[in-house]
This record gives structure tokens, sequence and C-alpha cells, in this order.
């Protein structure tokens, strides 16, 4: 009786401890390029003890004029996120330029509790920098280059298969009439 007595007033205690939430943004590619999709994560970590309710998050980092959205939108809304866990939130765009890009931290809005009659604001871990490569330069860097492999091919074969043609033909040519003569005979 008294241990469920303990553990019944133990969830009340607990029912009106704040919720403390942890944000993180991370850029799922290695390179970013102008046309490919570029994936972003978004991790929002409830470390308190009280359940967070009415989560909003939302990241100003992608414009419309440089971004298009491909999945998903850069704004999400959680009805309440449990202590002790976590969601997580991902969005595909594709840049529209190549260029320098500054991916800044995205916000979070929050109650602590749910009785709370204002919302916290929390910020996610910023990226960094990153640069958004054209096509172009990226091709060139990473593509086959099966032409140019072709190329190299047929003027690495020439030596090879060239001479070795080249002194079978000087020699039949020289030693065509032997074999004619030889013939007749």
């Amino acid at each position: 009786l008294v241990v469920a007595l303990v553990a019944f007033a133990s969830t009340f205690v607990h029912a009106d401890s704040p919720a403390r939430l942890l944000v993180s943004k991370n850029l799922l590619n290695e390179l970013c390029v102008e046309g490919k999709e570029l994936t972003v994560e978004y991790g929002i970590f409830n470390l308190g003890e009280g359940t967070a309710h009415d989560v909003t998050l939302s990241d100003e980092s992608f414009p419309s004029e440089l971004f298009t959205p491909v999945i998903g939108l850069p704004e999400a809304h959680f009805h309440e996120i449990a202590p002790g866990t976590n969601v997580s939130h991902v969005v595909i765009f594709t840049p529209l330029v190549s260029g320098g890009a500054n991916f800044t931290a995205a916000t979070v809005t929050y109650k602590d509790t749910a009785a709370a009659a204002e919302k916290r604001e929390v910020s996610s871990s910023t990226p960094f920098q990153n640069v958004i490569l054209s096509a172009s330069d990226y091709n060139k860097k990473h593509a086959p280059h099966l032409k140019e492999w072709f190329y190299f091919g047929v003027a690495a074969a020439i030596p090879f298969l060239g001479f070795p043609f080249f002194l079978f033909f000087s020699s039949f040519s020289s030693h065509a009439g032997d074999f004619s003569k030889a013939k007749k005979q």
C-alpha cells in the first residue's frame, strides 16, 4: 500500500516538471550540388521530466528562390513530445543555384508544461556555411569520364597493336613475291 502510494504521488510530482528540448539539425549529404537532392534531418529530444506541448519547428535557412522543397516542409508541428523520447523530421530540398549558402539554426517553440501561458524558444545546432557546387563542377570531379577513358584506351592500344601489325605487314609485303613463287613450283 505504501509503495503504491509513493508511486502514485511521484506521478503528480513529475507532471508539473518542465520539459527541456534539445534540437539538432544535420545535412545528410556529403556534398551540396545544384540540381541534386539535399537531405536535412531535424532531431528534437526531450531531456526534461515533463511532456513538451504544442511543439513547432521552423527553419528559415531555405528560401524558395534558392531551394525547392521536394519532400516535406521546413515547418512541422508536434502535439506533444513525452519525456525521454525524441522525434525526427526530414526534408529534402533541391538547390537551384550554386555558390555559398549559410545554413542557420532552426527554431523550435514549445510549452514546457500543459498549463504554461508562454512558449519557450530553442535554437538547433547550426550545420556550417556550405558551398553549393555547380552541376558542371560536380561532374568534372565525380563523373565516370567514359569518353576520356575511351580515348586513353585507344591511344594506349595503338603502340601494342599497331607496331606488331606494321612489322607483320612490312615482312609480308617484302616476302609476298617469295610465297607466290613457292606455290607455283
